[in-house]
């Protein structure tokens, strides 16, 4: 029941955002001399990993999130206030507070790019599932057909004098 209540909790709380979260960045966050890998980051904010001794719920963090997109480097500066911390996972959640515009900017940018990626990849799942169908389809059919014309041949062996 518990993992229930989880996935229900998570779903309210997915409802509640602003911003659609994306996961799989190419990034991490340099916090004061502290290096957290991104595990999730929106128009509002990131969820990370670290290793290193966690902030507290409440504390403002500034720093840099630092990654690759398409292959160009991107360094996005913001200054943010922690939301949620949890130890057991050294997980820290951050919302930007005050986020410069051109920081906003790029930070769209490298999400809608990320976007076109995740719909690409999507597409091109979805274009190898049809061809798998249809080959199967093909198969079967193909298959069908060899049995009619090896019956009508055998039909034709049997009745020819």
């Amino acid at each position: 029941m518990r993992e229930v209540e989880s996935l229900k909790d998570r779903e309210l709380a997915e409802d509640r955002r602003r911003y659609r979260r994306h996961t799989g960045i190419p990034a991490v966050v340099e916090v004061a001399g502290a290096t957290w890998t991104v595990v999730d980051v929106s128009l509002g904010g990131f969820g990370a990993r670290t290793t290193e001794v966690l902030p507290r719920v409440g504390d403002r963090v500034s720093g840099e999130i630092v990654g690759t997109e398409r292959g160009e480097a991107f360094r996005i500066w913001f200054d943010g206030r922690v939301v949620r911390v949890d130890p057991g996972n050294h997980f820290v959640g951050v919302q930007f507070v005050d986020l410069p515009d051109a920081a906003f900017d790029r930070l769209m940018h490298v999400l809608a790019v990320l976007e076109e990626e995740w719909i690409s990849r999507i597409e091109r799942l979805d274009r190898q599932k049809r061809m798998a169908e249809l080959r199967r389809s093909l198969v079967r059919t193909a298959g069908g057909m060899a049995l009619v014309v090896g019956a009508a041949v055998a039909l034709a062996l049997i009745l020819s004098p």
